[in-house]
């Protein structure tokens, strides 16, 4: 490979994926000018370690304690190794030509605590290191100019970084400190940026939050000569104050005087904040079991005298931030009660908002449960796409949570387990689809994992106007009803994402129940048909599972049926909490040949009810439905 082109090298304003935010954030470098650490791993393989060799720890070092950590070291040195608090975590080859591993990885449980990454040429000298220590509360700020002189000819500028240290003079890598930048003498304040995609403050403002621990203001000459200051300050943090001279041009730039003309700052809402950058959890456990299926999270904001530390939220998800079922967590006073409903890992987070409109601070711990079975998921409630527990390898996360089915008309398929339909059941359901084509695309449903024999619910076609990163929802009608637990696959050659499905939730109670839906049907003869259950002799029960009474109750009963006798004696089978009751309907008809309605007078029906229906001996009736009014 002779070269590489990026697209693109920094970040820049505008063409954002998602929509959400202001900028592109694909670049190597910030807006602000600042490197990414994907920017550390690219210098790695463009650069020669003889002429120019170096190593690099990534992320920072300050999390919440016993969290697992995933570090990455890179270098243009053919080998490096880490060390924790001088403990050599392992050394790791670099094969810069031919691998495809370009960075040392490690799994490290966090405590507080040093990391040295160090790298070796090829006869094991030692030719570069790298340090990343454990830091506290930004204690001071640091400006540093790229220049101390700047030329009075209107154009000239300076930059200036902006960095947070703790009291122990340790870089606070994820301080976000608001910092006021004020100028006098003869310059002017250009702006500020931050690199943040996120931060809505304006770039020609006199206010803006560090992130990543840095800021950049930029100062811009006038036609004046003299002393310049810069003077930061920050809320709870002592002033910094930058001293620059404006010297002479040597040439005439043929600008009138500037004097009062040119940028003046915007003021921003808020000047006086202190933000929230660490929210440290603690847990005893993080192994939950049938004998105990609750932890007590203990939590901290810092810094302590933050704005915000009220303001964080907690939730549970899982590990791509989706909200999970395997368990719920409760605010206490003693901390965050964290319960597991479900075998599986599931993640804590702790989220804040820092007065935004959007989560910039977000801590999590990792639990994991067993011996509690599977947790069940309502599909009636809106089921995210990504939230998938089995699926073919071509499958990826999709935009918004979503699920990606790959393209190119190969087959790939997600599927959604341990479902509870409930004893009522349903075959109708919406799904969020976004399809980025003008052509029609084929979606089809199963019940269970096609290759393990899952049963076909139904081929579709989604087909309407697509709208750039807009899931559209479409209704399908699937072959049969879902009931009980169950596994949905969604499956498809064509590429396209699903944001996520809902099905179809009906009130049974008082609605029309078909014969042939019995939960469970047994008995000397019967015949089941589609809808109806026909021929029904001595003796046969049909089992309809739970009814809930709770907030409407009956006073009638419909039952559909005909029959070649003029009379059959039908028992109504209540089954509640005060035990079982049963009414009798005497159904007569002289209509052989077509169904009739029978209406049957109940009363005292209330709460939840287990429905049946015994035929008694003698009985010849083909049954098409009841309901209850």
């Amino acid at each position: 490979c002779a070269g590489q082109f990026i697209w693109t090298g920094f970040d820049y304003i505008g063409e954002p994926t998602p929509y959400s935010t202001k900028n592109s954030y694909f670049g190597q470098f910030d807006t602000a000018g600042f490197a990414k650490d994907s920017a550390y791993v690219f210098r790695a393989e463009w650069t020669d370690y003889k002429d120019d060799p170096f190593v690099h720890i990534f992320p920072y070092w300050d999390f919440s304690d016993g969290l697992p950590c995933d570090v990455r070291v890179c270098s243009n040195a053919p080998k490096v190794e880490l060390f924790k608090d001088g403990v050599s975590m392992g050394a790791f080859d670099i094969d810069h030509k031919h691998g495809k591993v370009l960075t040392a990885n490690y799994i490290i449980p966090y405590e507080k605590g040093e990391l040295k990454a160090v790298a070796y040429d090829e006869n094991g000298n030692v030719i570069a290191e790298d340090i990343q220590r454990s830091f506290g509360d930004a204690a001071r700020i640091e400006a540093v100019p790229d220049k101390r002189e700047i030329l009075a000819d209107g154009s000239d500028l300076i930059y200036i970084e902006i960095s947070a240290f703790d009291k122990d003079g340790i870089f606070c890598a994820n301080a976000n400190n608001r910092v006021n930048v004020s100028v006098e003498g003869a310059a002017r304040l250009m702006g500020l940026d931050n690199g943040d995609s996120t931060d809505y403050d304006q770039y020609k403002g006199n206010s803006r939050r560090l992130f990543s621990g840095k800021m950049l203001a930029v100062i811009g000459s006038t036609d004046k000569t003299g002393e310049i200051k810069v003077t930061l300050t920050s809320k709870g943090l002592p002033d910094c104050v930058v001293t620059l001279e404006a010297v002479k041009a040597e040439y005439d730039s043929g600008t009138s005087s500037l004097e009062n003309v040119g940028f003046a700052p915007t003021e921003c809402g808020r000047t006086d904040e202190i933000p929230v950058r660490k929210i440290e959890l603690y847990a005893d456990t993080l192994t939950l079991d049938s004998e105990h299926t609750e932890v007590m999270v203990k939590y901290k904001a810092l810094p302590e005298n933050s704005d915000y530390a009220e303001d964080i939220e907690f939730r549970v998800t899982n590990e791509k931030g989706i909200a999970s079922n395997l368990a719920e967590c409760e605010v206490t006073e003693d901390g965050i009660k964290v319960k597991a409903k479900g075998d599986g890992s599931f993640w804590l987070r702790a989220m804040c908002k820092n007065g935004t409109e959007r989560y910039h601070i977000i801590s999590m711990l990792k639990f994991t449960a067993e011996g509690l079975g599977s947790a069940l998921t309502d599909p009636y409630q809106f089921v995210i796409g990504g939230l998938f527990t089995r699926a073919s390898d071509n499958v990826s996360s999709g935009m918004k949570k979503g699920v990606g089915f790959a393209m190119g008309k190969v087959t790939s398929w997600a599927a959604y387990d341990n479902l509870d339909f409930g004893s009522a059941g349903s075959d109708t359901v919406t799904v969020q689809i976004w399809a980025n084509t003008l052509d029609p695309v084929e979606i089809s449903f199963f019940d269970g994992i096609p290759e393990e024999g899952g049963k076909p619910l139904g081929r579709f076609t989604y087909h309407k106007e697509p709208e750039w990163m807009i899931f559209k929802p479409d209704t399908f009608k699937l072959t049969r009803k879902l009931k009980g637990i169950e596994t949905l696959c969604i499956l498809t050659e064509d590429g396209f994402q699903v944001g996520g499905f809902n099905f179809e939730k009906v009130s049974r109670e008082f609605a029309v129940n078909n014969a042939a839906g019995a939960d469970n049907i047994y008995g000397d003869k019967f015949t089941k048909g589609e809808k109806c259950v026909t021929e029904i002799g001595n003796n046969v029960v049909l089992d309809f599972g739970e009814f809930d009474f709770s907030e409407k109750q009956p006073s009638r009963l419909v039952i559909s049926g005909k029959s070649p006798l003029a009379l059959n004696s039908i028992h109504l089978i209540l089954n509640g909490s005060e035990g079982e009751s049963r009414i009798l309907c005497e159904f007569r008809t002289d209509d052989s040949e077509n169904y009739v309605e029978k209406s049957f007078d109940i009363s005292g029906v209330s709460g939840k009810q287990k429905v049946s229906f015994a035929f008694l001996p003698g009985s010849n009736f083909d049954f098409e439905y009841f309901r209850f009014e």
